[in-house]
């Protein structure tokens, strides 16, 4: 197969018009641009959103993985880090459980706390007070319910989370039992219900690959073949990152149109603002994604692929010092193929609505109608098939607006 790089200039753009050799310091700029966004919305008080205290775990994990590519934000990320941690462990935000244990959000179960408590230790906390009491509630919760079988459908996100997180730090959760009940939950299309759990389920059982060999691969078929065109998974930001983190860990390939339509999803969304969609979890999730991807990928290693396997180019047009038009335009790019997309079906609609209000009258016969009725006819046959044609063209129209603004 030829490969990308043996290409001469003009074919290359012919194809993703990508150069591979620069995408990494494409995607640290994407890295750099969230993480100064993520600082900057830092609340005063040490959290990220006051409503969920996870997200403020989340965000504090990311700044950390993150922090090897801006080495720029290296003593704000510290500062943040440590006023979100403030916060986190204070006795207004940590709720104290019967027989000594910790937890936050304890009734929406451990999810929420295990994901915290990843955070602390990957920020190297070190009150063992706190560790070891939400320890104790967690482990009082596995213990009964359903986080000791995996039984409750489609939630196998919850005991997944809540083992990875006891496991680091320094429990012994794992057995064959759990390993089997995980296996037996598994669905016949490889999933555990959706994306988000079967990559959250994917990720835990990266640290006992060996036992699960066959359910990974199951799950692992799963996740290239529900994958949209667009490059998403369940057409969301925050599954699509998450889903790809756990394929770059797992997948035997990664060099693939799998992770290319990915890549290119998570980048193309990215507002001018560092965010995406100025949402914590769609930002943080994605955020790790693209670090992911700098870590774990040679990225001239990718075959050429062709502009027919593919719809967007973004990586190509992030600018590698600041923001610029161009940017902005690709952006609006996107913008405006999902609103174009959306009035295609509502031209539809309105087309269908229309010929059936025309056509019912014409039962009864034409001469048996008055002439105001008529003109009223043929107003609306004129206006269906108007809306019909701006249905049918919607896509030439995409690709004017497009051509006009990469200009």
């Amino acid at each position: 197969m030829q490969r990308y790089l043996d290409l001469t200039e003009r074919e290359a753009h012919e194809g993703l018009r990508i150069k591979w050799a620069l995408v990494p310091d494409k995607l640290d700029y994407r890295v750099k641009i969230s993480v100064s966004w993520l600082l900057g919305i830092q609340d005063p008080l040490g959290f990220w959103d006051a409503r969920g205290p996870w997200l403020s775990g989340v965000v504090i994990r990311t700044l950390i993985l993150a922090k090897p590519k801006v080495h720029e934000f290296g003593d704000q990320i510290d500062s943040a880090i440590k006023k979100g941690i403030e916060w986190l462990v204070s006795d207004d935000v940590i709720v104290r459980q019967p027989h000594g244990g910790l937890a936050w959000d304890p009734n929406l179960g451990t999810w929420d706390t295990a994901v915290i408590l990843r955070a602390l230790l990957a920020a190297g906390y070190s009150d063992r007070s706190i560790i070891n009491g939400v320890k104790n509630w967690m482990h009082d919760q596995a213990a009964r319910s359903y986080f000791g079988s995996t039984t409750v459908p489609f939630g196998e996100s919850y005991p997944a989370q809540t083992f990875q997180a006891l496991e680091e730090a320094g429990e012994t959760i794992y057995s064959k039992g759990v390993g089997r009940d995980f296996r037996k939950n598994q669905l016949e299309d490889g999933s555990w219900g959706d994306h988000f759990n079967t990559a959250e389920v994917l990720q835990y059982l990266t640290l006992h690959r060996d036992d699960n060999a066959e359910a990974i691969s199951k799950a692992l078929s799963y996740i290239e073949r529900t994958q949209s065109l667009n490059g998403t998974w369940s057409s969301l930001t925050w599954p699509t990152a998450v889903t790809l983190i756990a394929y770059l860990k797992l997948a035997k390939n990664p060099y693939s149109m799998t992770t290319i339509r990915a890549l290119e999803y998570l980048s193309g969304q990215q507002h001018l603002n560092g965010s995406w969609f100025h949402l914590l979890a769609d930002t943080t999730f994605a955020t790790e994604a693209l670090v992911m991807a700098i870590d774990l990928l040679d990225f001239e290693r990718f075959d050429f692929v062709t502009g027919d396997d593919f719809k967007m180019s973004s990586i190509s047009v992030v600018p590698e010092t600041a923001i610029s038009p161009q940017l902005y335009r690709n952006d609006m790019v996107q913008i405006n193929r999902r609103v174009f997309n959306g009035f295609r079906v509502g031209f539809g609609f309105v087309a269908i609505v229309l010929f059936y209000v025309v056509i019912k009258p014409l039962i009864g016969g034409w001469s048996t109608l008055e002439w105001a009725q008529r003109f009223e006819i043929i107003f609306k046959l004129i206006a269906a098939i108007l809306a019909s044609l701006l249905g049918i063209f919607a896509p030439l129209m995409i690709k004017v607006v497009e051509k006009r603004t990469k200009r």
